[in-house]
């Protein structure tokens, strides 16, 4: 049997891997590398939270975010 690799462009994947938190040390270094913070202000840690989000008034549309997290200086 053939498996063809996983398209790393996949949404889904995307969320899967990074989104999750078997994957939290793997958005950590994808941010890291993204992001460049200088020396000593990388990010150690993130907290995934809830991704969807309500809409505040009641015509506006809901949201769902493939990642939602927070850092220790609560960023």
């Amino acid at each position: 049997m053939e498996f063809k690799p996983i398209n790393r462009t996949n949404d889904y994947a995307f969320k899967r891997i990074l989104g999750s938190e078997e994957g939290k040390e793997a958005l950590i270094s994808f941010l890291n590398a993204v992001l460049k913070p200088p020396p000593g202000q990388e990010l150690h840690d993130v907290e995934l939270l809830d991704r969807e989000l309500d809409p505040k008034y009641l015509l506006d549309k809901a949201a769902r975010l493939d990642i939602l997290a927070r850092t220790a200086a609560g960023a």
